[in-house]
C-alpha cells in the first residue's frame, strides 16, 4: 500500500489508462473518434465498486485479487454483456488495477494468503461424544424413537 492517499481523480486516470493499454475488449481504438472515452465508464464503475466494496480493508492479496477479478469480469458484463474472453488478460489487468489502487491507500501491505481453513478433530465434529459441548448421540448408542435398533443398524 501507499505512502499517503492518493486523490480519487488520479487513481480514476491511472484506471483508464490501464483499462486502454489492455484493451480488454479489443475494441477499434485507432483513429475512432471518442475512442480515448472509451474506458472512462467502465473505471468509473470499477473505483466505485472497489470503494463499495471495502477493498481497502481486505487483508489479504490472494482474496484482494480474487475479489478484484470477480468485480472486473462484472463490470464488463454489466457494460458490455459479456465477461473479458482472456482470462490470462483479465488476471493480469486485475493484478494492475490491483496494485494502482493499494498505492492509493497509505498502509502496511497485504498478507500474501489467507490462512487455511481451521483443521478440527474427529471428536469435535461428531455430536453427543460430549467433546464439543452438544448434546446427541454418540456412536453405538440407541436413539430414542428408533425402537430399539441402535445406530447403523
Amino acid at each position: 500500500m501507499g505512502d499517503t492517499y492518493k486523490p480519487r481523480p488520479e487513481v480514476l486516470q491511472e484506471f483508464i489508462g490501464a483499462l486502454h493499454r489492455a484493451n480488454p475488449m479489443q475494441l477499434n481504438l485507432e483513429g475512432n473518434p471518442g475512442a480515448e472515452n472509451e474506458y472512462d465508464s467502465e473505471a468509473m464503475s470499477l473505483l466505485a465498486r472497489f470503494n463499495e466494496g471495502a477493498l481497502q480493508c481486505c487483508p489479504y492479496a490472494d482474496q484482494a485479487l480474487d475479489l478484484v477479478l470477480d468485480t472486473l469480469q462484472k463490470t464488463f458484463i454489466f457494460w458490455f454483456r459479456e465477461p473479458i474472453r482472456d482470462e490470462a488478460l483479465a488476471k493480469a489487468l486485475a493484478v494492475e488495477l490491483l496494485g494502482i489502487y493499494d498505492a492509493s491507500y497509505p498502509g502496511e501491505p497485504r498478507a500474501e494468503h489467507a490462512p487455511g481453513p481451521e483443521v478440527v478433530s474427529e471428536d469435535e465434529e461428531r455430536s453427543g461424544d460430549g467433546s464439543g459441548g452438544l448434546p446427541g448421540v454418540t456412536p453405538g448408542e440407541t436413539p430414542p424413537g428408533s425402537g430399539g435398533q441402535g445406530l447403523g443398524s
